[in-house]
């Protein structure tokens, strides 16, 4: 398997958080929890942000419609909107 390829906005955040010096690594099937954890996560970028960026009321909706009693979720899962 090659290498995996990241969206452009993907990689374009990544190298400026790296230039930032605010780089932490997770791997994609481990959520980082600590994200939501504001005594953690000082970068002042809530965690949706970070995961999801401007998805994330698109995410929402999409949750409250076809999960409203949010039974599919995990620390960092999506909220309903």
């Amino acid at each position: 398997m090659g290498a995996r390829i990241l969206p452009r906005p993907v990689r374009r955040y990544r190298r400026s958080a790296e230039a930032r010096g605010c780089v932490r690594r997770s791997a994609d099937h481990h959520p980082d929890v600590d994200l939501a954890d504001a005594t953690l996560n000082s970068s002042g970028v809530p965690w949706h942000s970070i995961y999801y960026q401007n998805n994330y009321p698109r995410l929402q909706r999409a949750k409250a419609k076809w999960d409203p009693r949010d039974v599919f979720n995990h620390a960092l899962s999506i909220r309903p909107g």
